[in-house]
């Protein structure tokens, strides 16, 4: 007999930043949102988080009292120039399939915003880990909507200009199922497959698009199928402190999948985390996204973003390929308040051979964490990165790596 109980119901007004209004200037072009990944705004910084609990001890001797499903959900709304005001609603889920500790928390986010320019975003990130001897794992990320981007060019010493914006629709589709132990012992092996259908229904006078020599300048079909290799070691694949991370993968772009162009993907993933001394946590994070072929602009790997040298705008520098290192310092000071120092290292160049040190870029940040769930070691974040004269603030409800 399965009886339900629904406890722990918490409203809570999340942090309204006191700096968010320094940060971000309406006549700053530099100022940066990160729209995809939930961004806050310059001039509002308002998040309800609701936490809905649902325990179901079952009676069975051979069984354990689990989790039900959880869910976090929060409005957000910010301005920049480009967009105007905008409005969006986030949430995230997360659950088990099993009664065992030993499968991985499950969770499923979904963000959307929506502007008075008639802007427009969806997304939606199911990560789910099944039971059973397979270890099987989905992942997915489903997308699509219409903003303004950037783009200032191809190389890694593209000069600023003031027409960097160009107007994009887009829907697409990433997905991968793994299994543990098909190949190789100790590790996950996956198949991966890609899709999306992007136009460029307005260059905005961007003098890099108007004069139609760049690769992708009317948008276009990218499918592609691929492989991984996954090995996960880490204590906690929310908050974690310590173990490893290390995901190998590539994606093969050509006609039969679907693609107007033709191209290769590689991406190396390799995190490490630290627990120091009373709970004073190191993490450090090796990444490369290396391109063979001819990938459209808008494919390329990318400078910024809320994930990587956050502070630079998300497309500020791109090309063929990418090298980042990044480090972070974590700790969670008082109650559920926890603080974040970080400082990354990266650059990108057409070819291996013309990576120069000198040339690289630094970006250094900090940020706030509130610990929503103790259990399931699940934070709030909110960053601030700062970069070559550019600041920009991210809101995300997972770690940055």
């Amino acid at each position: 007999m399965i009886k339900n109980y629904y406890t722990n119901i918490l409203l809570l007004l999340l942090l309204l930043f006191s700096f968010a209004p320094a940060v971000f200037s309406q006549d700053d072009p530099d100022s940066i949102k990160t729209l995809k990944d939930v961004s806050i705004s310059k001039d509002t910084l308002e998040s309800i988080e609701l936490i809905i609990e649902q325990t179901k001890p079952i009676n069975n001797e051979d069984s354990i009292e689990t989790k039900g499903l959880k869910i976090i959900a929060y409005p957000y709304a910010f301005y920049t120039p480009e967009t105007n005001l905008a409005f969006g609603v986030g949430s995230l889920l997360y659950f088990r399939l099993s009664t065992s500790p030993n499968v991985n928390l499950s969770k499923i986010q979904v963000a959307g915003y929506y502007t008075i320019n008639d802007q427009y975003f969806f997304n939606a990130k199911p990560s789910i880990y099944f039971s059973g001897k397979a270890g099987l794992y989905l992942e997915a990320d489903f997308n699509f909507g219409e903003e303004f981007r950037y783009f200032y060019g191809i190389g890694n010493s593209t000069p600023k200009i003031e027409d960097a914006e160009y107007q994009m629709n887009f829907w697409g589709v990433t997905a991968e199922l793994a299994a543990e132990d098909l190949i190789l012992g100790d590790s996950k092996q996956g198949l991966i497959y890609e899709y999306s259908n992007s136009t460029i229904i307005d260059k905005l006078n961007n003098p890099n698009l108007v004069d139609g020599e760049i690769n992708g300048i009317e948008g276009g079909q990218v499918g592609g199928l691929g492989l991984s290799l996954t090995f996960d070691h880490r204590d906690n694949i929310f908050y974690s402190s310590s173990g490893y991370f290390l995901k190998l993968s590539g994606t093969f772009y050509r006609l039969p999948f679907g693609s107007d162009y033709s191209f290769d993907k590689y991406l190396v993933d390799y995190r490490k985390f630290w627990t120091v001394y009373d709970s004073h946590v190191l993490a450090i994070q090796l990444y490369s996204n290396l391109t063979l072929g001819e990938p459209p602009f808008f494919k390329l790997p990318q400078v910024g973003g809320s994930y990587r040298m956050r502070g630079f705008i998300e497309g500020r520098y791109m090309d063929k390929q990418y090298f980042l290192t990044q480090f972070e310092y974590r700790k969670i000071v008082y109650w559920r308040i926890g603080i974040v120092l970080s400082y990354s290292y990266g650059n990108v160049s057409d070819k291996l051979v013309n990576f120069k040190l000198k040339d690289f870029k630094h970006t250094l940040g900090t940020g706030l964490r509130f610990v929503f769930d103790k259990e399931e070691k699940i934070n709030i974040r909110v960053d601030v990165g700062f970069a070559e004269g550019t600041t920009g603030v991210y809101f995300s409800l997972d770690e940055a790596f």
